[in-house]
């Protein structure tokens, strides 16, 4: 963990990429992409790497950092491409694979279900979090 964060500390004129795949099918119709995000760094001291780990434990982040904690706020010079798909998730581009498919389709992912349906206000059965994507799409357990 320090270490790949430490990398960046001292190739911070390197870009890293972030790519994510999505698939999207419902046994008739597949859409499947990758999504690709540059990210550069600014110069960061061993100090401030020790710090982000010891105070956030990013352990269970797949590239040893979350840009929307500390790290991202103080680290990050630039992006290119979708700051969600860093976080995880090309949501934008999702909602537009899915206005693609049939408005009853529920889609499985690696997170749960991916329903359209009808508006809600109120969070999901057994209060997980709702994540309203737009055009009646939610992403139920929320975003990670």
């Amino acid at each position: 963990m320090k270490q790949m964060l430490l990398t960046f500390c001292c190739s911070y004129q390197e870009k890293h990429e972030v790519i994510t795949g999505v698939v999207i099918t419902d046994g008739q119709q597949e859409i499947a992409f990758a999504d690709l995000t540059e990210v550069w760094f600014h110069e960061l001291t061993p100090d401030q790497v020790r710090f982000y780990v010891e105070k956030y434990q990013p352990y269970d982040k797949a590239g040893a950092y979350a840009i929307q904690e500390w790290i991202g706020v103080i680290g990050i010079k630039s992006i290119h491409g979708d700051f969600y798909n860093v976080m995880g998730l090309p949501v934008s581009r999702v909602v537009r694979a899915l206005e693609q498919f049939p408005p009853n389709l529920t889609i499985l992912n690696a997170t749960g279900p991916l329903q359209h349906q009808k508006p809600c206000l109120s969070p999901a059965g057994g209060g997980a979090a709702r994540s309203y994507l737009g055009n009646n799409y939610y992403l139920d357990g929320g975003l990670q």
